[in-house]
């Protein structure tokens, strides 16, 4: 499972991303939350995988704004313009959407998630699997 949070200041829009992880397996929202602090608060003190973040504040870049979600290892930034779409991987962001959000481009997103997170759990098992006679497979999230 890969869990998520949600943080956009926009109800309608937090809705339309939940609706769009429920296409998908193994995607789970753990968390949908209207500001920046409430969510940095969510994922300090619980494990996220995936942060979707869609909050634009005027007085936080999206440098500053990751900084606050260090702990998630994959953030996304759903913004209404391309305008901090540069700053965002130095920011070490995962991806770069713009609203409004269309389900073909967040469809891209969500495959190279899977892309990831299966080549990170392939490389934590065969870092775990080193010095034994054995192996084990992660496939789409599963052992196996």
């Amino acid at each position: 499972m890969y869990y998520c949070a949600i943080v956009d200041s926009s109800e309608k829009d937090r809705q339309i991303i939940q609706s769009y992880l429920k296409s998908y397996d193994k995607f789970v929202v753990k968390s949908s939350v209207s500001s920046i602090e409430k969510g940095a608060e969510f994922v300090e003190n619980d494990n996220v995988d995936i942060a979707f973040i869609t909050v634009e504040e005027p007085f936080l870049n999206v440098v500053e704004l990751r900084s606050l979600y260090r702990k998630v290892p994959v953030c996304i930034f759903i913004l209404p313009n391309q305008q901090f779409a540069v700053d965002s991987f130095f920011a070490d962001a995962f991806d770069y959407l713009v609203k409004p959000l269309d389900f073909n481009r967040f469809s891209k997103t969500i495959q190279k998630l899977r892309v990831h997170f299966d080549t990170q759990d392939l490389i934590i098992l065969s870092k775990n699997n080193i010095d034994n006679d054995y192996i084990f497979l992660k496939v789409s999230g599963d052992r196996i």
